[in-house]
């Protein structure tokens, strides 16, 4: 009798995939994407992009993702630019992590489709929130070239420095070009980045220390810094301001809450989501914040300083020290 050695993982995968097919013949899309996955995994790359099509038409994100590489690079399945942008628009918005970048760096080049910028940083911007390397690499490369952002090197050099300690070699080719030293990789186990203080310069207006700060990457103001408020407070003004320069719209608004504004009293305000801070070369996105009357101070609350792990002001040197919250790559 002949035997024929047979590798164990092909064994048990199979095995998986027999007894998967039942539930994916009755239209479980889990396991419709398991069986996907142990094709793919087998580089079966047509039997797996037929799985993961049948979980993909039912609303899988990840199905569609990994669908959308396949379509996108004709691995088991003919080229398509048009399906492959379109089924990773379903899973960035379906917040798959890897759609969002494949989908960024597409809209960056003009990769299957054409450039948008504005696109590309939002989504690089949503995985780089989350820690994704290359979601702080193609967010630095936009503040390093000024694509979807304002060009802000500080802010290119702080999200390479954060993707390339995860190892992401384009990273530390971007802060070489950048005139920087390189970071030193995360270990294959568990590595804690550096923490650092973000020093923003003060303004001193009437005796009062203020912040300078941009807001959506056009309107500026002067803030004051309020532990005691729980959220950035905007003046009627200023969100004037962004209107007409095209960064701010009624669908931006989120409710009304009761707020307390600098001069003590508690007013009623309407809330809504201010896409963008920046102070000195940091940029804050996505922060909640209330609207006041016109020509009140504007005021540094929680919803900002909860971003950071501490916060302190140094009277004498007018500076205020924004100790970064401890990141670790796992």
């Amino acid at each position: 009798m002949l035997l024929v050695a047979t590798p164990v993982g092909a064994i048990d995968h199979a095995a998986e995939i027999e007894r998967l097919k039942p539930d994916a013949a009755a239209g479980d899309a889990a396991a419709q994407y398991r069986i996907g996955i142990l094709y793919a995994d087998g580089r079966e790359l047509a039997e797996a992009a037929h799985y993961f099509k049948l979980a993909a038409d039912q609303g899988h994100h990840e199905a569609q993702s990994r669908l959308a590489m396949q379509v996108c690079n004709g691995l088991g399945v003919p080229k398509n630019a048009e399906d492959c942008i379109r089924l990773y628009k379903l899973a960035a918005e379906g917040d798959v992590t890897q759609a969002q970048v494949n989908l960024a760096a597409r809209y960056l080049s003009g990769d299957g489709t054409p450039t948008n910028h504005a696109e590309a940083s939002r989504l690089a911007r949503i995985a780089a929130d989350k820690g994704d390397p290359t979601g702080q690499l193609l967010l630095g490369i936009c503040y390093e070239t000024g694509a979807g952002v304002s060009k802000n090197r500080g802010e290119a050099v702080r999200l390479y420095r954060l993707a390339a300690a995860k190892g992401n070699t384009a990273a530390q080719k971007g802060l070489e070009r950048l005139g920087e030293q390189p970071v030193a990789s995360a270990a294959p186990q568990a590595a804690t980045a550096a923490i650092t203080t973000l020093t923003v310069t003060l303004r001193r207006q009437s005796g009062v220390l203020l912040v300078p700060a941009i807001l959506n990457d056009s309107a500026s103001a002067n803030f004051v810094v309020d532990s005691g408020a729980s959220d950035v407070v905007i003046p009627e003004n200023v969100l004037q301001d962004l209107r007409k320069a095209g960064k701010f719209s009624d669908a931006d608004f989120t409710g009304t809450q009761m707020v307390k504004i600098a001069d003590g009293s508690i007013v009623k305000a309407r809330t809504f989501t201010l896409r963008s801070l920046s102070v000195s070369n940091r940029v804050l996105t996505n922060i909640h914040a209330s609207v006041a009357p016109a020509k009140a101070t504007p005021l540094l609350g929680q919803s900002f300083l909860q971003r950071f792990a501490s916060w302190s002001i140094d009277n004498e040197r007018q500076l205020l020290l924004l100790k970064e919250k401890e990141m670790v790559a796992r």
